[in-house]
């Protein structure tokens, strides 16, 4: 009557109901809270720099063998079916600033499924990710309250390209343009899989957004080191994953996963991740090929787009470069 809350408003004739509510809610605060979400451990890289060998990888030291069309360590996180609206459309053919309303809760509904269905407690969550570190359109593309680690890979841009113009049916200097675009989206509406766009941005701004990004747990590979060095960097890998590494086995996975046996492989069974616009197949001879096949003016481009991060992983050591 005099407009303050009286104890027992809810009924006073219930108030043990209305202490097993108290206490229920209490309980379900405290089990949201003890759910762990940082789950996602981000296989990123910007296209052709390594991102499929080391899912292959990590598919054969967990497995002891793999089937190159049916990856089951590791999920991609542009798979379009997690980014239902409920209607019923084709989330793929949403401009790509719509297409990133959607991210954020197809990587919930990820990690969420992980928790269900995980095989054993200790199985970790692979993301591959060709999306930059970078807030776009206002989301968050790769979510700090849902990612545990990060492995960042990257390659000599000069190499990428000359692989990227293959995949994307580009010449090289049309690709130079391409990875210089801030912009840059990769339009997957013509995979062989139903997937979203990713955003790339540049070359250089996809690097700095790992290399000097907010994300927590980011350390970053070489393709080079892999190539040259695949016993030492693969177990680097997995100990940043937290998975003690077993050096018989990562010799065997390693041996398993040469790019020329993946290459036989394409050739037999095909790839359903490779483009239909290269016709040269998916994986390539590996090593460096641009002294041979780049002009020096297409080198320069690139160096000078790029230079400063590439003197940061060791990619102008050498004078020649």
């Amino acid at each position: 009557r005099n407009g303050s809350i009286q104890e027992g408003w809810l009924g006073d004739e219930k108030p043990t109901t209305w202490r097993k509510a108290k206490e229920n809610i209490q309980e379900n605060i405290q089990e949201i809270i003890l759910v762990n979400y940082k789950e996602i451990i981000w296989l990123a890289s910007y296209p052709k720099s390594g991102n499929t060998w080391v899912r292959l990888f990590i598919e054969v030291y967990l497995l002891g063998k793999f089937e190159l069309n049916n990856i089951l360590c590791s999920v991609s996180d542009d798979t379009s079916t997690r980014h239902g609206v409920g209607d019923g459309s084709d989330e793929r053919s949403f401009p790509i600033d719509i297409q990133q309303l959607t991210r954020p809760m197809a990587l919930l509904r990820l990690v969420k499924m992980f928790h269900k269905h995980k095989p054993v407690e200790s199985m970790p969550l692979f993301v591959k990710t060709h999306n930059a570190n970078l807030i776009a359109n206002g989301i968050t593309l790769l979510p700090e309250q849902l990612s545990k680690k990060t492995v960042h890979i990257v390659r000599d841009p000069r190499d990428v390209v000359l692989s990227f113009s293959k995949h994307v049916a580009l010449s090289i200097d049309e690709t130079i343009d391409y990875m210089e675009d801030k912009y840059q989206v990769l339009n997957n509406s013509e995979s062989n899989v139903l997937k979203m766009s990713d955003f790339l941005s540049s070359w250089r701004k996809h690097t700095q957004s790992f290399l000097e990004g907010d994300l927590i747990g980011v350390k970053t590979f070489l393709y080079e080191d892999m190539l040259y060095d695949g016993v030492k960097t693969f177990c680097d890998i997995l100990d940043h994953c937290e998975i003690e590494p077993d050096v018989g086995r990562v010799e065997m996975a390693v041996e398993m996963v040469a790019l020329s046996n993946l290459r036989d492989k394409e050739k037999e069974e095909g790839f359903l991740e490779a483009s239909p616009k290269n016709k040269a197949g998916f994986f390539g001879k590996g090593g460096s090929r641009w002294r041979d096949e780049l002009m020096p003016s297409q080198a320069h481009r690139i160096k000078k787009m790029a230079g400063i991060y590439m003197k940061k992983l060791g990619y102008l050591e050498n004078k020649a470069a």
